[in-house]
């Protein structure tokens, strides 16, 4: 089987699931807005996502599980993921902090701020620490 054909095979069978998931959201949830609304594109969007998320998993746990070809083929795939699960602790852990410390309106603000941007403040501190 050529690459192309397995491309074009791949991206038939997400189109096909795309609508299935549809059509089945629909007849499950009785017409729900959420369904009932949702555009063909936006089931695509959902399905490409979860495909997506799922063959992270598996490369993952080939990473950690698997041979040792597996190892080195998504041994980058592994340090990405345990690097974003480790900075997203940190800007938790960091929010988590800056709602105990602080004056009022600087507590206020990180009861409000979401993990994107608690990493961003971070880092700025971060970058500064080191600069100084």
């Amino acid at each position: 089987m050529t690459r192309a054909f397995s491309i074009a095979l791949f991206l038939a069978a997400l189109l096909i699931l795309a609508w299935g998931v549809r059509w089945l959201g629909r007849r499950i949830f009785a017409q729900a807005p959420f369904f009932r609304d949702m555009s063909y594109g936006v089931a695509l969007g959902y399905v490409a996502a979860g495909v997506a998320l799922l063959w992270l998993a598996w490369a993952y746990g080939m990473s950690r599980l698997g041979g040792a070809a597996e190892l080195q083929r998504y041994f980058f795939l592994r340090l990405m993921v345990e690097g974003f699960a480790l900075f997203a602790c940190l800007a938790w852990v960091f929010r988590l902090l800056g709602r105990q410390v602080g004056t009022a309106a600087s507590r206020r603000w990180f009861r409000t701020m979401p993990l994107t941007a608690s990493f961003g403040v971070l880092t700025i501190l971060v970058y500064a620490f080191v600069a100084i």
